[in-house]
């Protein structure tokens, strides 16, 4: 069985012997890899979040002792330097690159963001591990007091090739990691040794047995399989994905600091992804111009969780806390680094699953340690590594379905190869604008910030508590994860009447990376609040229940110059919606508004912006009912409580001028058009809930199902369910509606009755304790209990429980056992 090894010309004859199959002259690979290992300038090939690249490049700084040691990274993140090796800094963190087009120069305003106005924001986040070959790099010229840099393209340089044709942003590093797979010669090399993942490719080659091979024969291997991977690339790839661009960046760069350094070029080393290293000896360099105004590079804490591939991230590592163990013992000098970690990670986790109450001993260990061992043998691998490791547990505690049997061990392991490592910034380092703005604020409110729950009980009508009450709204809009309002008012929400409102803050170290990636909004809380809020609404245009609530939010976060312009957006919102749902809330949520402005002072003019929007909102709503006569199911619900919700409102309002047919007419039309007979029965309810229709239309409408067939009179259900459900106290306080369903109910055939019997139970479930009483007793007293034994039993209702219960069991239920038979104990 042929294994693979880090002995260089074994290595190069087993993948030129990949490129002869193919067809390809290997002499090509042999050439460009001859010329970087010969070049004065030193390039490390490394992969990101990698302990054998990470040994590699402290290897070579050994080794070569440059004066000058240039990395892959932003250039313009230079100045962050000193604070990512600085003691008291501890990884996992991430220098944070993030970038408003406010004047719109990458033409992506309104495509990547809700419209031209609204500036397209990018994220980037570069990680750095405890053994990512770049952190080793910086902190290793540190300890040697040499002079380091970044030499990459900043975010700003890398935006044009981060977005796909969907308009999506991808991240740098995921694109350099997808280039292998895109490789024939890789497909090809995977197959012959039977590789599943790159992850256990890398493993297999780079990983495992780096540290007893020399640093000559791991730079040549590396390079000779990215030279190998990169020629059956399509040339096209790189330059669709920026990475000659960069390479071209790089190499201007590294000239331009050699210069400036007055260094050799024997002196210098270079530290890049792989995939670089192989063409930057033949690349012209290249100056790019890159955007510095509205680029922030800042700090953050980072976890092992995120820098894991299982968080979503590009380059991700499929277990932090895993190699963490590895690049210790490679630090330590371990023998078997790998095999040693496989023990101890099985070890663990059977351990964990042991406290969990699952049945393993220290026999299934040790048979877990052998099978790791015998797999990686028979993989062609010198030890085990991840993947092994994985499998063997599987293999030793797990007898049937490793996704049925085995799922208690997913998590388990998961736990084990990530870990739970969260990463710390000195404190040496600077506040950005927005952190600084943020504990200003609470400074000046006198908040204590501390790990612990803190409440604030705020009088609205103190200016100096209601200041307070806006800066919280402002931080709960911003979603930091620190407050949580547990009492108050809030229109939009029916909680109104009261002028208390009662707060409670709980402060985490971590809001800071939320503060961090927040500053895109602006500097400032209330400038963030601000440009979130218009970012936010403009992307619901079509929902004018979201852009309604904006207005609402503005008056919370006592951001009053922004009404004016919010309202716009919700004039073209109303345009926009054509959904009943969403335009009925906001129609309700406008006329809350118009309220709330009543009651404050000097609001003339929002009182008329947000009159003009109650009345479009209202003749939008009204044109936008009929349509969704027929509701699905998911949205039946829904759409009968915002007609309800609806007409309640239409009701109360006094001072605006609505005309009420055109409520009316579209109620009617729904009914005419729908086939639902639940959401007939509410729309009738809700006509006869605001008087239009009468008693005797309500009886008509009833007496309709009952003369029809069979097949219509099972509908009745559904129709008085209707009716209940959007005016039940006026119908059930109706004596005659009650007797009218008393007499049809004890006329109706027995296989009609069972039929339309679940609707009844669901309308008459839906009661509340007293409306269920009212309706009990008018149906007793149609059965000829009197109104005066009804008293008589009621009174005595405190201290004759039981006996009141077996008087009602007695004379009333009885009638609704007539009713519904047996079902009604079921």
């Amino acid at each position: 069985m042929v294994s693979l090894s880090l002995n260089a010309n074994y290595f190069k004859d087993i993948m030129f012997e990949i490129l002869k199959s193919m067809g390809l002259n290997p002499s090509i690979v042999n050439s460009q890899v001859s010329k970087v290992m010969n070049s004065q300038i030193k390039y490390i090939p490394v992969r990101h979040h990698s302990p054998g690249s990470a040994l590699l490049t402290k290897k070579a700084l050994d080794k070569y002792k440059p004066n000058l040691v240039l990395i892959e990274g932003p250039d313009l993140a230079n100045n962050l330097i000193k604070f990512m090796v600085d003691d008291t800094t501890i990884p996992p963190f991430a220098i944070l690159s993030i970038f408003a087009d406010l004047k719109n120069k990458f033409k992506l305003n309104g495509i990547l963001s809700t419209d031209v106005t609204v500036p397209a924001k990018f994220q980037v986040y570069y990680p750095f591990i405890s053994y990512s070959p770049e952190l080793v790099a910086l902190i290793e010229s540190k300890k040697r007091n040499i002079p380091c840099y970044f030499i990459d393209l900043p975010l700003t340089g890398q935006i044009p090739f981060m977005i796909d044709e969907e308009n999506v942003i991808k991240h740098v590093l995921k694109q350099e990691e997808e280039q292998f797979n895109l490789s024939n010669f890789y497909q090809v090399l995977a197959q012959k040794f039977q590789f599943n993942s790159f992850n256990e490719t890398w493993d297999s080659l780079f990983e495992i047995g780096v540290d007893k091979a020399e640093i000559e024969q791991i730079r040549e291997s590396i390079l000779v399989f990215c030279s190998c991977v990169r020629l059956t690339i399509p040339k096209e790839v790189s330059l669709i994905d920026g990475s000659i661009i960069r390479e071209q960046y790089m190499k201007y760069m590294i000239e331009n600091l050699i210069q400036k350094e007055d260094t050799d070029e024997s002196e210098v080393c270079v530290i890049t992804g792989g995939m670089h290293s192989v063409v930057l000896p033949d690349t012209k360099p290249k100056k790019k111009f890159c955007l510095t105004k509205g680029l922030l590079n800042s700090l953050v804490p980072y976890s092992y969780y995120r820098i894991s591939d299982s968080s979503g991230y590009g380059s991700g590592n499929q277990g932090p806390s895993f190699y963490d163990y590895i690049w210790q013992r490679f630090q330590s000098n371990v023998k078997n680094p790998f095999e040693m970690t496989a023990l101890e990670i099985i070890i663990d986790v059977l351990a964990d699953a042991r406290n969990k109450g699952y049945n393993t001993s220290i026999a299934d260990s040790i048979n877990s340690f052998q099978s790791a061992k015998m797999l990686a043998m028979l993989r062609r691998r010198d030890e085990p590594t991840f993947i092994d490791i994985i499998d063997s547990v599987y293999m030793s505690l797990v007898k049937g379905n490793p996704e049925l049997e085995g799922a208690y061990l997913k998590e388990i392991i998961r736990n084990r190869m990530i870990g739970f490592k969260i990463g710390r910034i000195t404190k040496k380092m600077g506040r950005l604008p927005l952190q600084q703005d943020f504990y200003l604020k609470m400074e000046q409110y006198s908040i204590n910030l501390e790990e612990k729950n803190q409440d604030f009980k705020l009088n609205l009508r103190d200016d100096h508590d209601l200041e307070k009450s806006q800066f919280f709204w402002r931080l709960s809009y911003l979603d930091l994860g620190i407050l949580h309002r547990i009492t108050g008012p809030d229109l939009i929400e029916g909680e109104t009447g009261i002028f208390i409102e009662i707060w409670s803050l709980h402060w985490f170290p971590n809001v800071d990376v939320k503060l961090i990636e927040l500053n895109i909004y602006g500097s400032t809380i209330e400038e963030a609040s601000k440009n979130k809020l218009i970012e936010e609404a403009k992307k619901a245009l079509d929902n004018f229940q979201i852009t309604s609530k904006s207005l609402y939010q503005t008056l919370l976060m006592g951001l009053p110059f922004l009404f004016s312009n919010l309202s716009i957006v919700c004039s073209d919102s109303i345009k926009l919606d054509i959904q009943f749902i969403t335009l009925a809330y906001g129609f309700n949520n406008c006329v809350m508004i118009f309220r709330f402005l009543e009651l404050m002072e000097s609001q003339e003019r929002n009182l008329k912006i947000i009159r003009n929007l109650i009345q479009r909102s209202y003749y939008a709503s009204c044109i936008a009912l009929p349509h969704l006569s027929n509701p699905p199911q998911d949205k039946e619900t829904k759409f009968v409580v915002a007609i309800r919700d609806m007409g309640t409102t239409i009701i109360t309002i006094t001072n605006i001028n609505l005309d009420i047919d055109l409520f009316y007419e579209s109620l009617k039309t729904c009914v005419s058009n729908s086939q639902n007979d639940f959401v007939k029965g509410c729309c009738i309810g809700i006509l006869y809930l605001m008087n239009h229709v009468n008693t005797d239309n309500i009886k008509k409408e009833i007496l309709e199902y009952t003369k029809s067939e069979d097949a219509i009179k099972i509908k009745l259900g559904e129709f008085i369910r209707g009716l209940i459900f959007e005016c039940k106290s006026k119908l059930l306080f109706n004596d005659e509606v009650v007797r009218l369903l008393v007499k049809i109910i004890e006329e109706l055939e027995w296989v009609v009755f069972n039929a339309l019997l679940p609707s009844l139970r669901k309308a008459f479930s839906e009661l509340e304790p007293r409306e269920y009483e009212v309706f009990v007793e008018k149906i007793a007293i149609i059965y000829g209990l009197k109104a005066k034994q009804i008293t008589e039993l009621k009174e005595n209702i405190k201290d004759q429980f039981i006996l009141f219960f077996f008087e009602i069991d007695k004379k009333v239920r009885k009638v609704f056992n007539d009713w519904f038979g047996e079902a009604l104990n079921e």
